[in-house]
């Protein structure tokens, strides 16, 4: 806090926070342990603000601050080959691979959004601009102001790219024969039922928000004041670089199947690049009140109410819809009972993604392998 002159303040705050936190599991063995793994974090937020005096009656107040965080969830073992290390081949060396065998507990990562080999949102940023002004008048303490806010967020999810296996009871069963077979025979002749690599592209985010207010503090007697105040906010349509974002219409008919409902991506054949429209008619009213009680001593009796709208500007799409920004290969086998879709000894299938929006920059540093591009 820095006083320039009588009518001029200056503050300034930063802010930093380090996290890290590790989760061994409970199996011993923390790589292949679906609850273990490492989070890594770091908060930095500045802000600055200038106060200025015009006079006893009116005043002035710029704030500026910025925030910049980073969310760093992987598996232990990142990068060290674990999955080559078994004779699993073309796959990423990201982490253990997923062996999934039913009645069995389960080796590596969940391979689901959120529990998955990573989720890395970095950076993530919010920018917020606020300006007000402060009058008085007799009993009126009115109050107005706009605020801006830009937010950014750049989030990457590995899901399965070291490999997710499923071994089932079928494909050592005796047909026929109900009750029969076991997943852990399945998975020690090296035959998996189902088998998946999943890796979605970074998904980098924007989104904005403007909101204008005015209140009065009322002092209506010495014992009764009321806050009442109105605030109007519109959150403008959020986009993704490279528009990575898809969304299904349910009524355009399938030139494939002949049938309702086709998925569509944004900014291609007429589709906003933004994720939805901006609503302009976001008010929200504002009541308080504060009550000096007459019959007790030092009781102040409050109470408040309003309208409220949460904007979301530095919230990130999410992994939901990842069709079409994602390397995917996902097998499964048609007769379970006599096929099996992969064979441990001779690993997943090479194969070459068609179209990739995907620049090197954006990819996880464990993503060498050249028979995923």
């Amino acid at each position: 806090d820095h006083r320039l002159t009588d009518y001029d303040q200056l503050t300034a705050r930063y802010y930093i926070n380090d996290y890290n936190q590790e989760d061994d599991g409970s199996y011993g063995i923390p790589v292949s342990d679906p609850n273990a793994g490492t989070t890594d974090g770091r908060i930095q937020s500045f802000m600055g603000s200038y106060l200025h005096t015009f006079s006893p009656t009116l005043l002035n107040n710029l704030q500026v601050s910025y925030d910049r965080r980073s969310f760093i969830q992987r598996r232990f073992g990142a990068g060290q080959g674990l999955a080559q290390s078994l004779g699993l081949a073309n796959v990423s060396n990201a982490a253990f691979p997923t062996f999934n065998i039913n009645g069995y507990a389960s080796l590596g990562a969940p391979g689901a959004t959120n529990a998955a080999v990573a989720r890395i949102q970095t950076p993530v940023t919010d920018t917020q601009l606020l300006d007000s002004i402060s009058t008085f008048h007799g009993k009126h303490g009115v109050k107005t102001g706009v605020e801006y806010r830009r937010g950014y967020n750049r989030e990457a999810d590995d899901i399965a790219s070291a490999g997710n296996l499923v071994f089932t009871r079928q494909i050592t069963d005796q047909p026929g024969v109900s009750g029969t077979g076991d997943g852990f025979a399945s998975f020690l002749i090296g035959q998996a039922n189902q088998a998946a690599l999943q890796n979605l592209d970074s998904i980098p985010s924007h989104a904005s928000y403007w909101a204008a207010y005015v209140q009065d503090d009322y002092r209506v007697t010495d014992r009764l004041t009321l806050n009442l105040g109105l605030r109007w906010e519109v959150e403008l349509p959020r986009y993704v670089d490279h528009n990575r974002m898809n969304s299904f219409d349910p009524y355009t008919l399938n030139p494939v199947s002949g049938t309702p409902g086709i998925v569509t991506f944004a900014g291609a054949n007429g589709v906003p690049r933004t994720a939805f429209d901006a609503n302009f008619g976001n008010i929200g009213p504002r009541f308080g009140f504060a009550y000096r009680a007459p019959f007790a001593k030092n009781l102040v009796i409050r109470g408040g109410a309003g309208i409220f709208y949460g904007p979301m500007v530095s919230n990130s799409v999410g992994p939901a819809a990842p069709l079409g920004f994602s390397e995917n290969l996902s097998l499964v086998t048609s007769s379970a009972d006599t096929t099996s879709v992969l064979a441990l000894r001779n690993g997943f299938p090479i194969y070459t993604r068609l179209r990739s929006t995907r620049r090197a920059s954006e990819r996880f540093p464990w993503e060498q392998s050249p028979t995923r591009q």
